[in-house]
């Protein structure tokens, strides 16, 4: 009976390793300047400077991105992106093929969140149903006509209507302020908290002192309240839980933007 018991303990903790988080990535592909007016700034200056990112998780078992930046030259160059490396480059960087991606998070369906998402073929994709919808009717979508046939005929298509539990770690919540559809990514490690929190939040900071998205950057900028409402609770609740954005400059400031353009956010401490 003794054995049973340890037996079925090594099963369980080997299956709760293997979905455990391991490590969380920030892979930046470039930076650039970007009108104040179009962030949740909090000063009189006219630009400022802002990365352009996506995040890897990574458990035991599954390659998790959140967004997946993009590949377009017209974008990095109407953008004026510079320290530019593609997000496929990045992950071969840390030694992941894209046929090695299991999941993809979108937090919204703009062109530098969703624009590589076709690269990688395993992958299933998780977007709002709105998002979906109004990215159908978009020009944009043009482009991956094909591929979301493709995927949705594969069931890797998952559509979420408000919130969807991914793992006993992640959860993806309805926002709405930014897009029609758009959603952000709540993690709970044994240790840290963080927030993924897409274009709700360009500063994490301001995020953080309640400075939301302006009206020019905004679908619903009462929707973008209720998030950086949210955001407050979920402050007050674990005031360590570290806000992650997809542009925030501070990220890099003090130690500036790795040749290799990979940031290490956690590493679970045994995964070392």
């Amino acid at each position: 009976m003794k054995f049973l018991v340890f037996t079925l303990f090594l099963l369980s903790y080997s299956i709760f390793s293997e979905g455990q988080i391991q490590k969380i990535t920030s892979l930046i592909y470039g930076k650039s300047t970007y009108p104040s007016e179009l962030l949740n700034a909090n000063d009189a200056t006219k630009t400022k400077t802002i990365l352009w990112s996506f995040y890897l998780i990574q458990t035991g078992n599954r390659n998790i991105l959140v967004d997946t930046g993009f590949m377009d030259k017209k974008y990095i160059s109407s953008f004026q992106i510079s320290n530019y490396k593609s997000p496929v480059l990045l992950l071969k960087n840390i030694g992941l093929e894209t046929s090695q991606i299991t999941d993809i998070i979108l937090t919204h369906s703009h062109f530098d969140h969703i624009g590589s998402s076709h690269f990688f073929p395993n992958a299933k994709i998780y977007i709002n149903t709105k998002e979906l919808e109004n990215f159908q009717k978009s020009d944009g979508f043009k482009q991956f006509a094909k591929v979301f046939e493709v995927r949705s005929f594969r069931n890797q298509i998952i559509k979420v209507d408000v919130n969807y539990y991914f793992s006993p770690e992640i959860s993806i919540y309805f926002s709405g302020g930014h897009t029609v559809g758009s959603q952000f990514v709540h993690i709970k490690t044994g240790t840290k908290e963080f927030v993924i929190t897409g274009d709700e939040c360009y500063l994490a900071r301001e995020c953080l002192d309640g400075v939301g998205l302006p009206n020019k950057a905004a679908y619903s900028v009462s929707n973008n309240k209720i998030f950086i409402d949210k955001l407050s609770e979920i402050q007050k609740k674990n005031n360590k839980v570290e806000v992650l954005t997809l542009h925030d400059f501070e990220l890099v400031r003090n130690s500036g933007i790795p040749k290799n353009g990979i940031v290490l956010i956690y590493e679970l401490e045994n995964a070392k």
